[in-house]
């Protein structure tokens, strides 16, 4: 009993989380000289007494504004003209009460389409724009921006620490279930960034809470002689493709800068590697900390045979994995009727 309200807690706080991760948008383009088109989307998680508002610098006016709604965001469209140019200017979004979670996206584009990107915690609700905005920032900042995604892309997380407990003891499978993992997801966010393929995104997230279903179901039977487990590479490159589409949603959100958009894609997708490798080296010290305090060896804590040995922790992180991506697949399955 005790277990089973931990995993409802657990689900409640990370479902919560996962909407929470998507960004409030503000996105500010040049036009003319020092006359810029701003949109402002605030996604609703249920949590929002009132929209928040945009606050500009002061030499900038409000010449035209609207509001729609857009799904299940709050959109503003507005035209600013200002006095010199907004580069070095602070953009701040004003909660009425507090940010209820969100993250918050700033983008900036100058009249060349040079842009600036950079992705804030919910405790960072205000934005410097940039004065340099140069190749070597657009690198940097969508490296960042990528690997602050990966991070707080829940879903993403839990593929990468079922390939893990799927082959970790096993380090070449692990190695290569892991690149297959990369490369196939980087050639669906490349092709998918750039408009060669497109697919619907709900579907698209929908089969990725099912492909972390379908690895922790594989995980919890223990059948090490079946094809999942005897070919990682396989399960992790063919997942790899729906979860690249996942990335490319969110650079379909912000934009790619129409000057440097190889440079920008570049960097985003090795913030998506390194965030990735980053988590893959916690969970392993976990793991071994885990060992070490159980007096267990690798090969009883991995490869023990039936999950009932493989100790606490391991049951416990699979359980969580499977109920997590169960409740996802279903609420995303939902929204389609």
């Amino acid at each position: 009993m005790r277990l089973i309200l931990i995993l409802a807690l657990l689900i409640t706080n990370f479902s919560v989380f996962a909407d929470d991760a998507r960004p409030v948008l503000v996105q500010v383009e040049e036009e003319t000289s020092y006359q810029y088109k701003v949109l402002f989307r605030v996604p609703n998680n249920g949590r929002l007494d009132a929209w928040p508002e945009l606050e500009f610098p002061a030499h900038c006016k409000d010449l035209h504004s609207s509001e729609v709604m857009a799904g299940d965001s709050h959109v503003q469209h507005l035209i600013l003209q200002c006095q010199h140019s907004m580069q070095g200017g602070l953009v701040e979004i004003n909660y009425l009460s507090s940010n209820p979670g969100f993250y918050n996206l700033f983008q900036f584009t100058d009249s060349d389409g040079q842009q600036s990107s950079q992705l804030l915690k919910p405790s960072q609700n205000s934005w410097q724009i940039p004065e340099d905005l140069s190749k070597d920032i657009v690198m940097q900042e969508f490296t960042i921006l990528g690997i602050e995604h990966i991070w707080a892309g829940l879903d993403h997380l839990l593929f990468v620490t079922c390939l893990v407990l799927l082959t970790a003891g096993r380090w070449k499978q692990l190695l290569l279930a892991v690149t297959g993992f990369t490369l196939a997801h980087s050639l669906t966010l490349a092709l998918a960034a750039l408009e060669f393929v497109y697919f619907p995104i709900p579907p698209v997230e929908a089969v990725i809470a099912l492909s972390i279903l379908f690895l922790a179901t594989e995980i919890a039977r223990q059948q090490h002689e079946n094809l999942t487990y005897r070919y990682p590479i396989l399960v992790s490159s063919s997942f790899g493709l729906l979860h690249g589409f996942g990335f490319a949603a969110v650079l379909m959100d912000i934009g790619l800068p129409q000057q440097e958009t190889g440079i920008a894609l570049l960097g985003f997708n090795i913030g998506v590697e390194i965030g990735q490798l980053l988590f893959i080296s916690v969970l392993l010290f976990v793991m071994f900390l885990s060992m070490a305090v159980t007096k267990k060896n690798l090969r009883e804590f991995f490869n023990s045979g039936e999950l009932h040995k493989k100790g606490v922790l391991y049951i416990l992180i699979i359980y969580v994995v499977g109920s997590l991506s169960a409740y996802w697949t279903f609420e995303r399955l939902y929204q389609f009727f």
